[in-house]
């Protein structure tokens, strides 16, 4: 490909970031220098920064050291839990009566829920049920 002088690419006066006009309004600089073109056809003052601002990563280090600290010990937690087989587990001690009502609390003792069906439906008169 042959290379063009109007070629914003091979322009050694290219700057390496957008102006502040361009970039406030959220446009594509063409990066000219002096004058980006939407500068020159506004009649705007053009102006790029100095140096691109570089991240404080100093005050995320020690952060970061701290988190590194916390998930090896608890890898190494996991791993010791995994070692032990689980032998220290112990399944829920109703787990009957949640797989026969699907709830969690304890059903009352079968003489108040006899009580209570006399109460509410009279006596039960087993003979119908012959």
């Amino acid at each position: 490909m042959a290379s063009s002088s109007t070629d914003p690419s091979n322009d050694m006066s290219l700057m390496p970031f957008s102006c502040y006009e361009c970039r406030n309004r959220k446009l594509k600089c063409d990066r000219l220098n002096p004058e980006c073109s939407r500068c020159s056809a506004a009649g705007a003052k053009c102006q790029y920064p100095a140096t691109r601002k570089r991240p404080v990563i100093t005050a995320t280090r020690p952060r970061v050291k701290e988190l590194e600290s916390r998930l090896a010990e608890l890898e190494l937690r996991l791993k010791e839990t995994q070692e032990e087989g689980y032998q220290s587990f112990k399944p829920f001690e109703a787990s009957d009566k949640i797989t026969e009502t699907g709830r969690f609390e304890q059903l009352p003792p079968p003489e108040i829920i006899e009580e209570l069906q006399v109460f509410l439906h009279g006596p039960l008169d087993m003979s119908d049920w012959r």
